[in-house]
């Protein structure tokens, strides 16, 4: 799982980890990552990619030469069951 805070110039990352679970509690200190466009958006970017053990297990069907069927990953793919962002804050 990646979150990536628009900074003005471009998508930075704030919170990375792989596998989490659990609530997830970033605080945003950097200015940086509080940029607020000309019509009042936060742009917030989430990101998830595959679980280790997918990633382990393509890289080894690719030194095989092996294509690993699609029905071998659909049921362990890592995905978020709910997610509910909220910011507290106070502009300037």
């Amino acid at each position: 799982l990646q979150l990536e805070a628009f900074s003005g110039k471009e998508f930075e990352t704030i919170y990375q980890e792989e596998n989490p679970n659990g609530l997830i509690r970033i605080p945003l200190d950097d200015p940086k990552q509080l940029f607020v466009d000309s019509n009042g958006a936060f742009a917030l970017r989430v990101s998830v990619s595959q679980t280790t053990a997918e990633t382990a297990q393509a890289a080894e069907a690719n030194s095989e030469d092996r294509v690993q069927p699609k029905s071998e990953l659909n049921d362990r793919v890592w995905q978020i069951d709910f997610l509910r962002v909220s910011f507290d804050g106070i502009t300037t």
